[in-house]
């Protein structure tokens, strides 16, 4: 009896421990984490792991980026022929100006043309009356500068020259005669044929203004050449 028990007993059987040779990696058949000090961890799974990337249209570009730079090229577009027009603007406002400043000088000379002639006009009775005194003062004193009339002659003389900017003048003897300064009011005689024409002596002083122009000429006689 005690040999059918045995008999009957199931067989045990352990399996010794594999070695490290024999033992299958099972870590590789899971998929490692990846590594964060690894570049590529950042770029996500390579096209071997079965990602390709974000979509790409048929021209190879990003539809966002594409719509960017169109409209970027448009804002440019914009921008620069609002520019152009504010330059045009600017062109015309600067020729404008200067026209002005043309015509404001051109009005003021004009004015000022007119006042100056008009204020001679104005003036010219007084002018008149103040030289025929000085004429006559002049003729009193007879070349005394001390006596009442030459001392009155003094005195027109700076009158003249302060209130009326007029100085008098007087050609000397030899100068060639010159009808816009000189009036002839009597001749002499030379036997030089090269003073014929010229200042022999001065009779009324003239008068000028400080540019030269002449109000009154002076009266002078002139030589005539007398052959012998």
């Amino acid at each position: 009896m005690s040999d059918q028990a045995s008999s009957a007993a199931p067989e045990w059987t352990v399996a010794s421990p594999s070695t490290p040779e024999s033992a299958p990696d099972q870590r590789a058949d899971r998929d490692d984490p990846a590594d964060p000090a690894d570049p590529a961890a950042d770029r996500g799974a390579t096209p071997a792991d079965g990602w390709a990337g974000p979509p790409v249209t048929e021209g190879g570009s990003d539809p966002a980026l594409a719509a960017l730079r169109e409209q970027a090229a448009e804002s440019a577009e914009r921008q620069a022929a609002a520019l152009a027009e504010m330059t045009a603007q600017l062109g015309e406002l600067l020729r404008l100006r200067s026209g002005d400043i043309d015509l404001a000088d051109r009005l003021y000379a004009e004015n000022t043309r007119l006042r100056t002639g008009e204020f001679a006009v104005a003036v010219a009775p007084l002018h008149i009356g103040l030289l025929r005194l000085h004429d006559q003062m002049t003729s009193l004193a007879d070349g005394d500068a001390a006596s009442v009339a030459g001392m009155l002659r003094i005195q027109l003389l700076q009158i003249l020259d302060t209130a009326a900017g007029l100085s008098p003048f007087e050609p000397r003897p030899g100068e060639r005669f010159d009808s816009a300064r000189h009036a002839g009011v009597g001749r002499a005689g030379t036997t030089d044929p090269a003073a014929e024409g010229t200042v022999a002596k001065t009779i009324k002083p003239g008068f000028e203004r400080a540019d030269g122009s002449v109000i009154r000429v002076a009266q002078v006689e002139v030589y005539r050449f007398e052959s012998r």
